[in-house]
């Protein structure tokens, strides 16, 4: 199975494992700045989706995890510019 839709974005992601769904401001450095924050905790990303409902609009980002990021990734996560919210599902 995949998901196809998620809300009013377009995707294509598996459901399985640990998975982040971070809504942001589609603004250049967005990702860079998720992946960084990653980084530094050693949480890898496995694979990365990403959508949009419009260039400079709102976006979707899809990351599936190697490790479940704390409490504390999650709070720094969200503390990033252009960051509205960030969900942790784990399946």
């Amino acid at each position: 199975p995949r998901l196809v839709t998620i809300n009013e974005y377009t995707v294509e992601a598996v459901p399985e494992g640990t998975i982040l769904l971070i809504d942001t401001e589609d603004r250049p450095g967005v990702i860079g700045n998720i992946g960084t924050t990653l980084g530094v905790k050693g949480i890898n990303i496995g694979n990365m989706q990403f959508g949009r409902d419009a260039v400079g609009g709102k976006s979707l980002c899809i990351l599936h995890l190697d490790a479940v990021p704390d409490p504390e990734v999650l709070k720094s996560l969200e503390a990033l510019p252009h960051v509205l919210g960030v969900k942790l599902v784990q399946l």
